[in-house]
């Protein structure tokens, strides 16, 4: 999750204080550009009704090429073994003195009955829509054989066809309810996220720029419980529920020769019953697509307007809602015409030649959400201080800057992306330095805890052991990158390396985002 999107409804310290409408969905533009997405977030979110964009730095741009943000103890380590290097290159812009908020440091994990560890609380938004779900309304029209073929007696092609299509249908009632507890868990948090930050803002009412700040983090959470309730959960539920009534419909028409109630029973499941579901949803979610639609709109206008000035930021931004747009007129356009065809399913043969085209677009928005406008990010559960501009650009620029010097770098096949990103490839504090800055700790503590002869002699170290509970090892950012063994050293440091340079195809991807995304 190096560079993906850090959340799609940050919002910045520079922001009205109420809570502002246009959010999130910045950050949803590069699925896998985490931290960069959730900047651009909340750099827009923070520029609805914020000042003007402050002046240009002395090169005329509105940061430098240099990619290390200051204080990090990456920027520490260059600066004291390469001080005339071009990566350390000292902005004209005062640099931000509040890091954006990140992953948590210290984790817990569990053993799960598969043997298998994950994390015992969950710390961040996860991009957890499975595939499956878009083919949902392909589900809905397994009763095709039973509504065209609704005749006694049923030809034997057309037995078979009901066979494929109840199949079909009932088999996604699994992709539904996995799908929905992903979603549940992700709501939950939310939850949970949401009254933290309530509290906060009740501490902080004196303090007008933390107010703004955690409004900030207020809307976007709004945006992404609405996202999990509406575009996940119900379209779980209810479609979910309808290819059960489809499914159980359809199997009951292949028996209809030999009883009445059968055939009466299945024109009712596979008609109007079944299909009145799709048609719910996709009112709702032509509601809920139009609201974020504009409030796409509105985020554009604004943001573009703030960062007056910088041709690279406008057009990062530009892509950015331009992309939640298209999402949002697709998802919501392909819901309604697919909702009322399913309605018309029932009678009419001609209906589902209006419905292959909606599964094919239900197909793309679902991909198109996972690859390029879905997002993670972390929590903000613990300590929140107020957001700056000069803090977001700072970020916004790092990310950019990092994903753009492993492209450049491996294009040529010179070196990888470990070596471009971490100053000092022999120090275990540097790898984790760049680990935590990209929100890639989770995951890296997660390839620790797979290797179980790493893990094993890792935790035989004291202040592991005793962090560590009986339901489960804890590992501490801090501890970790004051490890002094050599050969744990070169373990974890194998693991950094290939977790890094595992992400680097998710950056390839994300530069293509950038250079394309403004026409989408």
């Amino acid at each position: 999750m190096p560079f993906s999107r850090l959340s799609p409804h940050s919002r910045v310290a520079k922001i009205h204080p109420p809570p502002v409408t246009i959010g999130k969905k910045m950050a949803e533009y590069d699925h896998d550009d985490r931290t960069q997405g959730w900047v651009l977030e909340l750099d827009s979110l923070r520029s609805f009704g914020g000042p003007p964009s402050p002046p240009l730095s002395s090169d005329g741009r509105r940061w430098s090429g240099e990619i290390l943000p200051a204080g990090s103890v990456s920027r520490q380590v260059l600066a004291h073994q390469q001080q005339t290097d071009a990566i350390i290159t000292t902005t004209t812009r005062r640099q931000p003195s509040q890091p954006l908020p990140g992953a948590a440091e210290c984790l817990d994990f569990i053993k799960t009955r598969k043997g298998r560890f994950k994390p015992a609380k969950q710390t961040k938004l996860r991009n957890s829509l499975l595939g499956a779900i878009g083919f949902l309304e392909a589900a809905n029209a397994g009763d095709f054989a039973a509504n065209i073929w609704n005749e006694t007696p049923v030809p034997t092609y057309a037995l078979i066809m009901m066979a494929i299509g109840g199949t079909m249908a009932l088999g996604m009632i699994y992709f539904c309810i996995k799908d929905g507890r992903l979603s549940y868990q992700n709501l939950r948090a939310l939850k949970e996220e949401r009254g933290y930050l309530k509290e906060q803002r009740k501490l902080h009412q004196d303090d007008s720029n933390m107010v703004r700040t955690i409004d900030c983090f207020l809307d976007m959470n709004t945006r992404e419980s609405g996202t999990e309730l509406i575009d996940r959960i119900g379209s779980d539920a209810l479609l979910g529920f309808s290819a059960l009534i489809v499914g159980i419909g359809t199997f009951m028409a292949m028996d209809g020769d030999h009883d009445s109630a059968n055939y009466k029973a299945s024109n009712l499941l596979t008609g109007y019953i079944g299909n009145t579901l799709p048609a719910i949803f996709g009112v709702c979610n032509l509601l809920w697509s139009s609201y974020v639609w504009v409030r796409a709109k509105e985020q554009q206008r604004a943001a573009l307007n703030y960062v007056k000035g910088s041709t690279r930021i406008s057009q990062m931004l530009r892509n950015r809602t331009s992309s939640i747009q298209v999402h949002a007129a697709l998802n919501g356009l392909t819901g309604i015409v697919a909702g009322s065809a399913a309605l018309a399913t029932a009678t009419q043969w001609w209906a589902y030649v209006i419905l292959l085209p909606c599964i094919i677009t239900s197909g793309t928005v679902n991909i198109f959400w996972r690859k390029r406008v879905g997002y993670e990010r972390p929590f903000v559960l613990g300590q929140i201080s107020s957001i700056d501009q000069d803090t977001v650009f700072e970020a916004l620029r790092y990310a950019n800057e990092c994903h753009r010097r492993v492209l450049r770098v491996e294009a040529t096949g010179e070196s990888d992306a470990f070596t471009i990103l971490v100053p000092d490839t022999t120090s275990l504090l540097c790898a984790l330095d760049v680990i935590r800055k990209n929100n890639l700790f989770e995951d890296y503590c997660l390839r620790v805890l797979e290797d179980k002869e790493l893990s094993g002699r890792l935790f035989g170290h004291a202040v592991f052991d005793t962090q560590s509970s009986a339901d489960g090892p804890t590992i501490d950012w801090h501890n970790l990158a004051a490890l002094d063994d050599q050969v744990l050293m070169i373990r974890l440091l194998k693991i950094a390396k290939d977790l890094l340079n595992g992400r680097s195809g998710v950056w390839k991807i994300e530069e293509d985002d950038d250079d394309n995304g403004t026409n989408s």
